[in-house]
């Protein structure tokens, strides 16, 4: 099964009234400041840190929206890993329906409401979410119910819990899924690529007007790309190497 993660961005632009209005910026006590910024959601496919898709807008926008853009990228037979966040059953439900064996995977909320269908084990637990009237405003085709599987785990003693849309311990073992939620950080990786490596750490995009900016950031991520391609393909040679092991530095 293909691992992929979803996890959002901003780039700053260059400091104008036009960036301004097309973009804004944060907002404090005394107003509007700092530098316009463009928000970005992202799909990467983790093995290899390849992005499948990208979506942006102004900084109001938030990433839960861009995330809904994304959906027509996610691949057959793949589990998406999320951030609390994302922390919604109609994107969810979406999400899961949208192929062929398309799941997904997060924390769970702490005020989190569901009932106890069956228990696996002390550690998971398959559990039934109700879809609230707000959810199914905004989702019409919602299913009144959402089945999911909770697991707990610890780190250095410290328990988590995780929401997953794989619900067959036979198939998906405890270890395998508690394992794979620790490479949600690769996404940062890959942030951290783009705006340090490849953007040389530049405190905004260089272009001043808002299409060349959008253009900007495109190009940013087309580079990045075929970069990550050719590492690739370079750890394939090697035969050794799992291509997200090779950095830009």
């Amino acid at each position: 099964m293909n691992l992929l993660v979803v996890d959002g961005v901003s780039f700053r632009t260059q400091y104008n009234k036009e960036n301004h209005n097309a973009f804004g910026s944060d907002s404090n006590q005394f107003g509007e400041g700092s530098y316009p910024q463009i928000r970005m959601c992202s799909l990467m496919e983790v093995s290899s840190h390849l992005l499948l898709n990208s979506s942006f807008n102004a900084r109001h926008v938030g990433e839960m929206t861009l995330a809904k853009i994304l959906l027509p990228s996610v691949p057959d037979d793949s589990s998406t890993l999320f951030d609390l966040g994302y922390y919604s059953l109609g994107l969810l439900s979406h999400w899961h329906t949208q192929g062929q064996n398309t799941h997904w995977n997060l924390p769970d909320r702490k005020d989190l409401q569901y009932q106890i269908e069956r228990s696996i084990n002390t550690n998971d637990k398959i559990i039934i979410l109700t879809s609230s009237p707000q959810a199914k405003r905004k989702f019409a085709d919602l299913p009144e119910q959402i089945t999911a599987q909770l697991t707990t785990y610890k780190v250095n003693g410290k328990s988590y819990r995780v929401l997953i849309s794989l619900i067959d311990p036979a198939r998906y073992p405890y270890d395998e899924l508690t394992e794979v939620y620790t490479q949600r950080w690769e996404i940062e990786l890959g942030f951290r690529e783009m705006k340090l490596g490849l953007h040389q750490s530049k405190h905004a995009l260089r272009s001043k007007k808002p299409d060349m900016a959008r253009q900007g950031l495109l190009g940013l991520l087309v580079a990045y790309n075929l970069i990550r391609i050719v590492m690739t393909d370079a750890a394939k040679a090697e035969n050794k190497l799992i291509p997200r092991q090779l950095s830009f530095s």
